[in-house]
């Protein structure tokens, strides 16, 4: 579901990426709609009978960009609503906003940022017996702070708080909240880019589960080294690895055992590349923990591949293709939900595809495409949708 929404942002935001390059002020609107058919709505398994619906979502987004002094500000968000026609009890707002800058302060320069996002839960994760109507409701701010300049040594931390809401009462005890900190050493030249030693604690809590039940608490600890550079005008990536620990707290129950802990290998990795005015390329991996909201899961190792590659075929028509695979081993909780069986983990593949037509006169035309391959214990399924978007950028 994640890169179908990346397909639909990349297309709806396709013709302000190269107003947003500009050092002057931007405003981007698009206001829309985008169409939708969906051949197994529920991630029902191929052995069952998977039921289609049809989605209609009146969307508006904006962008804007602003110069700073000593830096820049950028700034957004898309409203949306989703209407099922067979299935109304997952009408649902679609609500992200954003807010990214970054400014010089004495000699370090200083990057906040904020984000907020509402849907209904990806159905993808909803295998679990109970309700599918879900709210999910994720607050996303943080900060960082890298001082020196493009020669020398390099000090910096970054934090991260993030929160997790679910509106149904049954899935409220796996809201969650989380905080990050992360410090860097690096030392950086020109020729040879920024190098960093760095450290990272995370901390995440379940405030809504009963006084004893155990587990409301993991820690992750990490450490390690980054890379990052500009390999021309064309090339830019960074990438890291390291060594984590994850620990959970024990159980408090009797007789019943506590979250399992994880030591292991992390590492991660973004690429970016622009060959010309007409082809550009992304690639990226990562292998982490991720904090679950999933009922019965307290956390997640994550193994993630992506890439995606576009094409202008002209000035009006663009072609984009991307794929990405996910692997989750869940690490299950002692808070046992009855009826509550995930499996020990699942595998995702996803293939996608789009064709945008941007005219002179503001119109947007994008047809796109994507194919879901699950494997897992719990339930194997395969999935398509495919949607067309229209509207007015102005």
């Amino acid at each position: 579901m994640r890169l179908w929404y990346g397909v639909m942002l990349t297309a709806c935001w396709s013709g302000a990426a190269v107003a947003q390059t500009s050092p002057l002020r931007n405003l981007d609107i698009f206001v829309g709609n985008v169409l939708t058919y969906d051949d197994n709505v529920f991630r029902t398994s191929n052995a069952t009978a998977k039921e289609s619906d049809w989605i209609i979502e009146p969307t508006v987004t904006v962008g804007y960009t602003r110069p700073l002094a000593r830096g820049s500000i950028n700034l957004g968000g898309r409203l949306a609503y989703r209407f099922y026609t067979r299935n109304s009890q997952l009408n649902r707002e679609n609500i992200e906003a954003y807010l990214r800058g970054n400014t010089a302060l004495w000699r370090c320069n200083l990057t906040p940022n904020a984000s907020f996002r509402r849907q209904q839960s990806d159905l993808a994760d909803i295998i679990d017996g109970a309700t599918a109507k879900n709210a999910e409701s994720r607050i996303r701010v943080g900060s960082g702070i890298l001082c020196g300049n493009g020669i020398g040594i390099r000090p910096g931390i970054e934090y991260t708080y993030e929160s997790v809401s679910n509106s149904s009462d049954v899935r409220s005890i796996s809201d969650f909240h989380r905080h990050t900190v992360t410090g860097r050493l690096g030392y950086s030249r020109p020729s040879l880019g920024l190098i960093a030693l760095y450290g990272t604690l995370q901390q995440g809590k379940y405030p809504n589960r009963p006084a004893g039940s155990a587990d409301d608490e993991v820690k992750t600890y990490s450490v390690g080294i980054s890379y990052n550079r500009e390999l021309g005008t064309r090339l830019t990536g960074g990438v890291h690895v390291g060594y984590m620990k994850v620990k959970a707290n024990p159980s408090g129950l009797p007789g019943v055992s506590g979250v399992p802990g994880h030591t292991g290998i992390t590492y991660g990795g973004d690429l970016a590349y622009r060959g010309s005015d007409r082809i550009s390329g992304t690639l990226s991996f990562s292998r982490d923990t991720q904090q679950s909201n999933l009922l019965g899961v307290d956390y997640s190792l994550q193994t993630q591949f992506e890439g995606a590659i576009s094409y202008a075929v002209s000035r009006v028509v663009s072609l984009t293709a991307n794929a990405s695979h996910t692997r989750r081993d869940f690490r299950g909780t002692s808070f046992v939900i009855p009826g509550v069986v995930l499996g020990a983990g699942d595998r995702t593949t996803r293939f996608g595809g789009a064709v945008t037509f941007q005219s002179f006169r503001r119109l947007n035309f994008t047809l796109s495409g994507t194919h879901f391959i699950r494997n897992s214990p719990a339930r194997d399924y395969t999935a398509n949708q495919i949607a067309l978007t229209t509207g007015m950028r102005f």
